[in-house]
């Protein structure tokens, strides 16, 4: 999501996945 703030970000952005993971 904006900024790795959760756990999933990190995982979800390698993916290239960047504002996808992390949304609550």
């Amino acid at each position: 999501g904006k900024g790795i703030r959760y756990l999933g970000e990190t995982i979800r952005r390698k993916a290239g996945k960047t504002g996808k993971g992390g949304k609550k």
